[in-house]
């Protein structure tokens, strides 16, 4: 399960958004399934969510990537399935535009794939959202979390590779329990922050300002 510590409400309160991007791990979508209280299929995402047999509350999506058949077949299980035709924001900017307001809490699976283009699309967009908004993106390899200033701490195993990078910018980045720890800097966009190293159970990340990326090699 999604090792993220604190704040520990998250997992009281989240929605789950499911992409197509290729995700194996059954025991942990379905795990959170069972917690969310809203689950969302983002276009061809839908076909994911039919093949390991989860009924979602909505479908959205412009629908280039799901075929007929799996839109009907939801329709029946009392799915909504929302159309949205428009080409100028991407189906998931068009699933946020739509339950943004359901919660602050959203789990994504299925947004990590192959297409890098369409992994840096995804940052993009919900960087867009990370005033009022906190997200996590889990992938078959790794776990992303995108975060605002705030303090954090997340649990892993000695020797699990992070690689923290500041959004834009971030002012007074602390880092506990890494193999390269910093004591209130600021971090600016570039490769500082690659390839650190966890050596404990935990590792902490403060910062005052600004927005980072902190990625968790699985």
């Amino acid at each position: 399960m999604i090792s993220f510590v604190i704040p520990d409400d998250f997992f009281s309160d989240f929605v789950l958004l499911v992409g197509n991007a290729r995700f194996e791990n059954l025991d942990l979508i379905k795990g959170l399934r069972d917690k969310a209280s809203r689950i969302v299929g983002v276009d061809g995402g839908a076909a994911v969510l039919k093949k390991y047999g989860i009924i979602p509350h909505l479908i959205v999506g412009d629908f280039d990537s799901v075929d007929i058949n799996t839109l009907e077949f939801f329709k029946v299980k009392g799915t909504e399935i929302l159309h949205i035709p428009d080409q100028n924001n991407n189906d998931l900017e068009k699933a946020l535009r739509t339950i943004v307001k359901e919660t602050s809490n959203l789990i994504l699976v299925g947004f990590l794939g192959s297409r890098f283009d369409h992994t840096l699309a995804t940052l993009f967009v919900l960087k867009k959202y990370i005033k009022k908004h906190r997200f996590f993106l889990v992938g078959d390899a790794m776990e992303v979390y995108l975060l605002k200033a705030g303090n954090y701490k997340i649990s892993t195993e000695k020797g699990q590779i992070f690689s923290i990078f500041a959004f834009n910018r971030a002012e007074g980045v602390v880092l506990k329990g890494f193999k390269y720890n910093l004591d209130s800097v600021r971090l600016l966009p570039g490769s500082l922050g690659l390839s650190n190293t966890s050596l404990g159970r935990e590792v902490e990340i403060r910062f005052s300002r600004g927005t980072l990326i902190v990625i968790k090699n699985l």
